[in-house]
């Protein structure tokens, strides 16, 4: 963001030839006296001439459009002794880039000015940033600078166990996987290594040696394996997730010692025991069920019956919210982009935070008459005009002008290196803009099933037969017939 200008003051300065106002002159050029602020505005204008096709810095203003400066007449020293390149000069008469080279390469090489050829990906990637400026404010940040400056000289090692050793802080996160992602580092996961030591201290709360070796194999066989196929498809495990196997774990763990106190192993659990466990604690045990499930499939428990979600307390946000909701993501420019398309994903599509976030770019794209999307297996066609704010934003992602992102693959790519947006962020987001992310969901769900089958919909668009089937009941859906999946709902009219 820009520094907010001075106030003028008129009577020291004459006005600006080109913005009419009084402030610190810095050039005279053929149209008169230019401020400060035009001054920078004009270097950093790049293009190609619109006069003689000159490509490079446009300083000259003309009724053709922004000319370089043999056609403007304008002299004006951008030429970066080091690269050659029309630029904004920093130092030295050296362009940001050159700099920002120069600077990274002082900062990873040893005491000698010797680069470790590990950390060269790392230099690269610093050089290539679109926005050099932020690149040197980034090196400048201490606990950085000291990180990368012990990178270089090896006093901290370029493995994962010498960064497991540092003090956690936002610093070291980032700096491994910045190494991750330009393969300096191995793929390592940070939520799968967290849970891993994480689970091994909630064994240690269970008072039953057999309880213990139960929940070892629900880490290894459910948990865990979950964790580890969304790293394998996602490339990383995403917050949410990671939040929800910490407390469907938890909750077992809860479950078993609450057992041991009764006396009672889990084979004997009986349907009573189950019941008076729910009903004695927090609504947060009804999140029992995957480990229930997981072990009644495995015969380590009797068949229990398990109360189902609540789909029908949901009210507050339907069909006309959704409707305004839709609008407003097509409509409202004021919205960030990358909210904007969020929020029709989830508005017209029904789809979960967790995994339109883990998108990527290959379950879009061009056809010749609009934009698809592939959820699960099908791809289905983006309604107009919902489908050119899709184009547009494949086309100018956010949050790849750093160093964190090489050949993002992800729809919406994070702040964080070689990771997507994060879930709850983006939840709270679309809360504050009116666009409940749980009940939008619903509220879509809830129109589409009174015009598509529940079982087509759910195939397409990745949901659980059952529970499309409980929100069609919920909606009064009938089906005489299959009327085909059509997203019509989105944009039609009560």
């Amino acid at each position: 963001m820009s520094r907010p200008k001075k106030p003028e003051d008129p009577e020291s300065f004459d006005p600006c030839a080109r913005c009419d106002m009084a402030y610190v002159p810095a050039a005279r050029w053929p149209e008169g006296l230019i401020c400060g602020y035009c001054y920078m505005a004009a270097k950093r204008t790049h293009g190609a001439c619109a006069a003689c096709g000159h490509v490079g810095v446009l300083p000259g203003i003309s009724s053709v459009g922004n000319t370089c400066r043999s056609c403007s007449g304008i002299s004006l020293n951008v030429d970066c002794v080091e690269c050659g390149q029309e630029s904004e000069l920093y130092r030295g008469n050296r362009c940001l880039r050159c700099v920002l080279k120069s600077e990274a390469a002082a900062v990873l090489s040893n005491s000698t000015g010797v680069l470790r050829p590990q950390l060269q990906p790392i230099l690269d990637a610093l050089g290539s940033m679109e926005r050099p400026n932020s690149g040197l404010t980034w090196l400048k940040l201490p606990r950085v600078n000291e990180l990368l400056r012990s990178l270089g000289s090896g006093d901290v090692e370029l493995t994962h166990e010498a960064f497991d050793d540092l003090p956690r802080s936002r610093t070291v996160d980032y700096i491994r996987e910045l190494l991750i992602t330009h393969g300096t580092l191995p793929p390592r996961d940070r939520y799968l290594e967290e849970f891993r030591i994480w689970s091994e201290a909630k064994i240690q709360t269970l008072v039953d040696a057999e309880h213990s070796s139960i929940m070892r194999r629900f880490l290894r066989w459910h948990q865990n394996k979950r964790l580890l196929e969304k790293f394998r498809t996602a490339g990383a495990v995403d917050v949410g997730l990671f939040l929800s196997v910490k407390q469907t774990t938890t909750v077992a763990v809860e479950l078993l010692n609450w057992l041991s106190d009764s006396d009672t192993r889990l084979g004997n659990m009986g349907q009573a025991h189950l019941d008076r466990w729910l009903s004695s604690g927090p609504s947060t045990r009804q999140h029992a069920h995957m480990f229930l499930y997981w072990a009644m499939e495995h015969r380590l428990v009797r068949r229990l019956e398990l109360p189902k979600r609540n789909l029908a307390n949901r009210g507050g946000y339907g069909h006309a919210e959704r409707i305004a909701g839709i609008r407003r993501v097509i409509t409202d420019d004021e919205l960030l982009p990358n909210l904007r398309i969020i929020g029709g994903l989830v508005l017209i599509f029904g789809q979960p935070l967790n995994r339109i976030m883990a998108m990527q770019l290959d379950q879009v794209r061009e056809i010749a008459d609009g934009i698809q999307l592939r959820i699960v297996d099908d791809w289905i066609s983006i309604p107009a005009p919902f489908d050119a704010m899709m184009r547009a934003w494949v086309a100018n992602r956010t949050n790849l002008q750093t160093a964190a992102h090489k050949n993002s693959p992800w729809l919406f790519p994070g702040t964080f290196p070689g990771r997507h947006l994060a879930p709850a962020y983006t939840s709270i987001a679309l809360a504050r803009e009116g666009i409940p992310t749980s009940l939008g969901r619903t509220a879509a769900w809830r129109d589409m099933v009174l015009l598509g089958a529940p079982t087509i919909l759910a195939a397409q668009l990745g949901m659980s037969e059952d529970i499309v089937q409980r929100h069609a009941l919920l909606a009064g859906a009938t089906f005489a017939r299959y009327a085909g999946l059509a997203m019509g709902p989105g944009f039609s009219e009560p």
